[in-house]
């Protein structure tokens, strides 16, 4: 596995893991929704931000 998909992978395993607590949040704190809808987006724009300046975006 090369660094690229290494990067992308652990990117991706972070963002699954903060995705559950996000969704638990989502569930349990309804008047919160927005906020945590808004962190998940704010996290997929990081991870292609960083696989773009690494020139890895596919």
């Amino acid at each position: 596995m090369n660094l690229s998909k290494q990067l992308n992978t652990l990117i991706d395993l972070a963002m699954k893991y903060r995705s559950r607590q996000l969704i638990f949040r989502f569930i349990s704190t309804e008047h919160n929704r927005h906020k945590y809808i808004s962190a998940a987006l704010d996290m997929e724009k990081q991870k292609k931000f960083i696989l773009t300046a690494m020139g890895m975006n596919h």
